[in-house]
């Protein structure tokens, strides 16, 4: 962290003008602050004041909407991405407990819900396989994933009479009752309303390293000091961590609201199916009766939309998306696009989480690069932040999410 002092040249108490300086610059002082108020942060905030009499303050910037505010509705365990990804990149052991990490934030935040009007329904969660290549792979993926005690199934369209597929559909991966569609302003708010804090906002602010303390300056005087810095500001991270930079990248995406009318709507999934297609390139959710929400399909984008500085819609992407769901479910007859909704995400170079203390600074503890599952692991990633700044551990974290792993990229 840089080290820097607020006015530089005289001893403060030299100036002519001291009393306002010293009244300018006070310091508000806070057993932790949060930069970001999205699921993370607020959800760190919430659990934090169930463990223990902390005083928190929750820092957002005016200029960004939070990305969980206008994220896609849908929340699911396991990941887009395929077990045998995992497999093939970390082994057995260390696969399972990622992916047990995802599956174990599912549970979380469906009991979180459960029982309030932030949840609309649960759901299956299936992937569509559209191709040679994909059966197999996703083959050997469910044959991993029941070695390891995780439900998998693959089934052929005869195998799924109750939902009518596209010709291009070869086979269904289903992982069971791990999906489902909520409500994230109704979970933004009951989290902010559920504990006390005091709220900030500032498009700009400094942070200084103070030995016991770490400051924060904001551009209108405002100078705040913490014992404990979480970043749950997704893309501004790696600005205050510019060690994190090069490793955290930016990523622009897009999702469509579409209302569809039906010759039958009992050969399509239910509201509450999470779906994935294309290797998770493509994903959907059933939102409410005759509404889906899906998005995806970077790569039609350039660069598949990596190191964007700044998001946008692709009307490519767009008329794929539509096509891409008459593809899937034939029962739909006529898709009409209700809203579009562009924004960028953070993707960590190695495609896992990254959650816990930054390496060398053990009292700034970073959350981000949820990989489109941001409500889902966004929740459980500040419950597991809370349980490290109390206790000083969480056994439900891997240690692989650490920053520490990011050290060499």
């Amino acid at each position: 962290m840089p080290t820097a002092t607020i006015i530089k040249g005289k001893p403060l108490n030299e100036y002519p003008y001291k009393d306002f300086f010293l009244r300018y610059f006070k310091k508000i002082k806070y057993d932790i602050i949060i930069l970001g108020s999205g699921v993370t942060g607020l959800s760190t905030g919430y659990h934090l004041s169930r463990l223990g009499n902390y005083s928190i303050a929750v820092v957002n910037n005016p200029d960004f909407v939070p990305v969980s505010q206008q994220s896609a509705h849908l929340i699911s365990g396991g990941y887009f991405d395929n077990f045998t990804r995992f497999h093939h990149t970390y082994k057995n052991k260390l696969a399972c407990q990622i992916w047990q990490f995802s599956d174990d934030a599912f549970r979380f935040c469906s009991r979180f819900v459960q029982g309030s009007d932030i949840l609309r329904t649960l759901g299956e969660r299936l992937r569509f396989v559209k191709s040679e290549h994909e059966f197999h792979e996703v083959k050997k993926a469910v044959s991993l994933l029941n070695q390891n005690n995780f439900f998998s199934t693959l089934d052929t369209q005869n195998d799924r009479n109750e939902i009518s597929l596209g010709r291009s559909v070869l086979s269904l991966q289903s992982h069971g009752q791990q999906g489902g569609v909520i409500k994230p302003r109704k979970l933004l708010e009951k989290l902010k309303e559920s504990f006390r804090h005091k709220s900030y906002s500032a498009s700009s602010l400094k942070v200084f390293d103070r030995g016991e303390n770490i400051e924060l300056s904001f551009l209108d005087g405002t100078c705040l000091s913490c014992t404990i810095l979480v970043l749950a500001n997704h893309l501004g991270a790696a600005k205050i961590l510019p060690e994190l930079d090069e490793a955290l990248v930016p990523v622009t995406d897009q999702w469509l609201n579409l209302v569809y009318t039906t010759s039958c709507s009992s050969h399509l999934p239910p509201v509450g199916t999470v779906f994935t297609s294309h290797h998770g390139y493509v994903w959907g959710a059933f939102t409410e009766k005759n509404a889906i929400q899906v998005g995806g399909a970077r790569f039609l984008r350039p660069f598949a939309g990596i190191g964007a500085k700044q998001s946008s819609l692709s009307s490519k992407v767009t008329k794929y998306l539509v096509q891409e769901v008459k593809s899937l479910f034939p029962a739909i007859s006529k898709v009409e696009v209700k809203s579009e909704t562009h924004g960028l995400t953070i993707r960590p170079m190695d495609d896992l989480p990254v959650v816990g203390p930054m390496f060398g600074e053990p009292r700034i503890l970073v959350a981000t690069g949820f990989l489109g599952q941001g409500l889902t692991l966004g929740l459980y990633s500040g419950y597991c932040l809370s349980q490290l700044i109390h206790f000083g551990h969480c056994d439900s974290l891997p240690r692989k999410f650490w920053p520490e792993r990011l050290r060499s990229l």
